[in-house]
């Protein structure tokens, strides 16, 4: 008997507890991969075999619709796997392992053939009752986010059982393995991933997830989840038409206009479509700095505003400016200050005040430098970069920028030695002091100082 994409969406991905609250850095598109070969595996199974994986259900299209650069995505997300990593603790002991240790396809074919690595059989194999976690792949597979899938699973790991779980700010971020991403600023983290992780939970799965901030010296210090059956689970499963033939697929578009444009989104995972005035790389980058369902809903609602003359930078501007946040997600004020810490030292004594301020000159060209690079180790990073091409795009401040850097930018080499100066300045000038920045303010304050 054929499987069909609606039996498939019904199947359970049961995962050893231990594989839950293990640290582990995979892509919304690598989660998909594990996911639609953990459905093949059955009680009975007492070795791991090779399983064929299709790559538009990884992407989430139709057996109709063009792969194009999906391959590549899916087939670098495949080897990836062999090379990512699990990392569990218990106790003093640990131990680190690889996903799949066989990733193999032909760039013809619409599959791939991937098998896990037999480091991984205690946590998914021949498991007992009351030391694993269940869950059917239809409340995880319309996720666009990676962080949804793992906020998700440790929901989800004791539930019904238990509704309410803490964790400490510092626990959860090492469960969503997330390094030093928005390590000092708190709301960024709330908005781009906890926010985008339980909207699409509540949107998509079998559970409601709701959560309070518990706070110590006027920090987060931890959160509170409560967890309950989602009552609008009906949209738990996608509208889905079953192909006759055998070689299934499993369909997930988003549909916004009836005039759209198909966009290949890596940092999506999937081909979404969009209306035909977006501008596909500009676009990604704002996905990048704000996450697909927030730029989806944004997109929306540009869509539907009447007698817009340049959509796209329309689209930018109220994102940079959270028009639409507050229906989005509720709004956060939370802010953790940062602040580097530099003793300027004491100017020499000179007799000439020309002199003097000569000298103050050539003490700035040597502050600024240093404080560049401080913001570059600090800032820089692939969501800073994309808000500037925007910003370059789109801030007519930034007009000369753009018209002798864009192009760098935007070029296979990447941007130039130029073009990395002048971005390095707009970091210091948006998370530095005026002083860093402005040579006469600078001066001024020197002189002042004596």
């Amino acid at each position: 008997m054929d499987i069909t994409a609606t039996d498939k969406l019904n199947f359970r991905i049961i995962k050893h507890n231990k594989l839950i609250n293990a640290k582990e850095g995979l892509t919304i598109t690598q989660h998909r991969i594990v996911m639609l070969l953990a459905i093949n595996l059955t009680k009975e199974d007492r070795n791991f075999t090779e399983h064929r994986i299709n790559i538009r259900e990884v992407l989430g299209i139709g057996p109709g619709d063009r792969i194009g650069s999906g391959y590549d995505r899916v087939r670098k997300a495949a080897v990836g796997l062999t090379n990512s990593s699990i990392y569990i603790e218990e106790g003093d002991d640990w131990i680190a392992f690889p996903l799949i240790t066989v990733a193999r396809g032909n760039k013809r074919e619409d599959f791939i053939r991937v098998k896990f690595a037999s480091e991984m059989r205690p946590f998914l194999l021949q498991l007992k009752e009351g030391n694993y976690t269940q869950y059917m792949l239809k409340n995880v597979y319309k996720f666009q986010s990676a962080y949804s899938v793992r906020v998700y699973e440790l929901m989800k790991q004791y539930f019904p059982n238990i509704k309410t779980r803490p964790f400490t700010y510092v626990r959860l971020r090492e469960l969503l393995n997330m390094g030093s991403k928005y390590a000092n600023h708190y709301p960024s983290f709330k908005r781009r991933v906890l926010g985008v992780a339980i909207r699409e939970i509540n949107e998509h799965s079998d559970l409601w997830i709701e959560f309070e901030e518990i706070r110590k010296s006027r920090k987060i210090d931890t959160l509170v989840f409560t967890i309950s059956a989602n009552p609008h689970n009906k949209q738990a499963m996608p509208n889905i038409e079953v192909p006759a033939e055998k070689d299934t697929f499993l369909s997930q578009e988003t549909v916004i206009n009836q005039e759209v444009v198909e966009v290949e989104a890596e940092v999506v995972g999937e081909q979404t479509r969009w209306p035909d005035w977006v501008k596909t790389s500009m676009v990604e980058k704002m996905i990048k700095m704000y996450g697909p369902a927030l730029v989806t809903y944004a997109v929306k609602k540009v869509d539907q505003t009447p007698a817009v003359n340049n959509p796209m930078g329309y689209l930018y501007q109220g994102l940079k400016e959270k028009w639409w946040e507050e229906e989005y997600l509720q709004p956060t004020t939370d802010a953790v200050e940062t602040k580097q810490v530099y003793v300027r030292p004491k100017p020499q004594k000179v007799d000439d005040q020309e002199a003097l301020i000569n000298q103050l000159k050539m003490e700035f060209g040597a502050h600024n430098k240093m404080k560049r690079q401080q913001v570059m180790a600090q800032y820089d990073g692939e969501e800073s970069r994309s808000e500037y091409v925007l910003e370059l795009e789109f801030n007519d401040k930034l007009a000369a920028h753009k018209q002798r850097y864009l192009r760098s930018w935007e070029s296979i080499e990447g941007p130039s030695e130029d073009a990395l100066t002048m971005y390095a300045g707009w970091l210091l000038k948006k998370y530095g002091e005026q002083t860093d920045w402005d040579p006469q303010t600078y001066i001024q304050q020197r002189l002042q100082e004596g």
